[in-house]
């Protein structure tokens, strides 16, 4: 009973405002948002109407559950078409508003000899679009793809680095990062994260020299009528770097430029890095040598037992990074953003420029425990696609001074902001 009298009371004030002249903005929405409502109320009432005639049909042996079925179903039936009712003449409100406000639109001669008076209409009507948008809607609209300069951003990355030397090889990068930046009324901001990247290989030293190898492993040449190999080798020696950095950077505004944020931030790490030095060996020329009578014998370390084409060594270093430098923060277009940061420091202990090599004869890298200074370079940037995920194009760039080359990623990926993710 209570539903119906709603619903003649929406079919009422329906009624009384036909005759009203719709004129604001507000009423509009009001009126909308009522149209919604009772759509949702249709539908339920046309579900509860689809259960009872379910019941009547599969019940139609008991008399008394029929009689009660029916006059439910009759009830819900004078429901709906109440309720309809009332749907159709807000509709006819709205419809007689936006026909009152393009009959105000001003005709000018000059536009309508350019365009025609249906083309005319129809952009009209295409301006007059968003007046007749709910409050919710326009919110939802403007906020969408939206890159909020001033919120807390909870990220995570996944991609893949790009490895100019195999195109069909590529390295995962993932990064976990919380971004807090400075608001209106406070400079302070922390950045913080973990972050997992695989560098650039580095080819660095080619060396080559005439070696002494065993046609057997287990010959032994003590002398005349003993035989071995005499090869040209050339050794070529390629390292491959990757790195867990965990991070933590509190950070200053010194500068605001229109929605672009200039910091000068301080660095802490804790970096656990890993380096491989893969060693090739490309024979040259081979010749066999057959000791003969008075011949001097080589000695014995002079042999190289088995020659391996191919040998790795890993070297794995952790080191704790102190410094600071400046980070430039760049919103822009409200879905874009461009993330730069330079860094400079002291690093406790490192690795060293290029390889050597160790008592076995393969390149390997070798680690210092003195200090060194180093510098970092992040760049990203983010195009929000939603907004909860954006497309990212990074750059990370880390090296030692004064002379080392630096080790380089570049790198694409999806980034979820999990704040937006759990805020859904």
């Amino acid at each position: 009973m209570k539903t119906r009298i709603m619903l003649c009371m929406a079919l009422i004030m329906s009624a009384v405002m036909m005759g009203q002249n719709i004129k604001t903005k507000e009423e509009i929405v009001k009126i909308n948002k009522e149209i919604k409502e009772q759509n949702s109320r249709l539908e339920a009432l046309k579900e509860m109407l689809k259960a009872e005639e379910t019941f009547l049909n599969k019940n139609s042996a008991f008399p008394e559950l029929n009689k009660q079925n029916a006059t439910n179903i009759a009830t819900y039936t004078a429901d709906i078409n109440t309720l309809q009712a009332a749907i159709k003449a807000n509709e006819k409100l709205v419809s007689a508003s936006k026909t009152e406000e393009l009959s105000k639109i001003p005709k000018d001669p000059k536009d309508s000899k350019a365009v025609s008076a249906k083309k005319q209409k129809k952009l009209a009507e295409d301006a007059l679009a968003d007046k007749y948008k709910t409050e919710e809607e326009t919110t939802v609209l403007t906020n969408k793809n939206k890159a909020a300069p001033s919120e807390a951003k909870y990220t995570f990355l996944n991609g893949v680095n790009f490895d100019f030397n195999s195109t069909d090889k590529t390295n995962y990068v993932g990064h976990f990062n919380i971004y807090v930046p400075a608001t209106d009324t406070n400079n302070w901001a922390i950045n913080t994260g973990i972050m997992k990247i695989a560098y650039l290989p580095k080819d660095s030293l080619v060396v080559s020299k005439v070696e002494n190898v065993l046609i057997k492993p287990l010959d032994v040449i003590d002398g005349s009528g003993d035989k071995y190999n005499k090869m040209y080798n050339r050794y070529s020696a390629q390292t491959k770097a990757s790195a867990f950095s965990l991070y933590v950077q509190p950070m200053y505004r010194i500068t605001k430029l229109g929605t672009a944020n200039i910091y000068l931030h301080g660095h802490l790490e804790l970096l656990l890095s890993k380096y491989e030095t893969t060693t090739k060996i490309k024979t040259l020329q081979t010749e066999e040598v057959t000791l003969a009578d008075g011949d001097p014998v080589p000695a014995e370390s002079d042999f190289i037992r088995v020659l391996a084409p191919e040998t790795t060594k890993t070297v794995n270093l952790t080191t704790g990074n102190f410094g600071g430098g400046f980070t430039f923060d760049f919103n822009f277009r409200d879905n874009c953003v461009l993330f730069i940061q330079g860094t400079a420091g002291v690093s406790l202990n490192h690795a060293n420029n290029f390889p050597t090599i160790d008592d076995q004869g393969n390149f390997t890298i070798a680690t210092s425990e003195k200090s060194q200074k180093f510098y970092l370079v992040r760049t990203y940037f983010q195009y929000f696609t939603s907004s909860a995920t954006q497309l990212v194009l990074g750059t990370d760039i880390r090296g030692y001074f004064p002379k080392q080359t630096p080790y380089t990623s570049i790198y694409v990926g999806i980034n979820l902001g999990l704040d937006k993710i759990f805020s859904m």
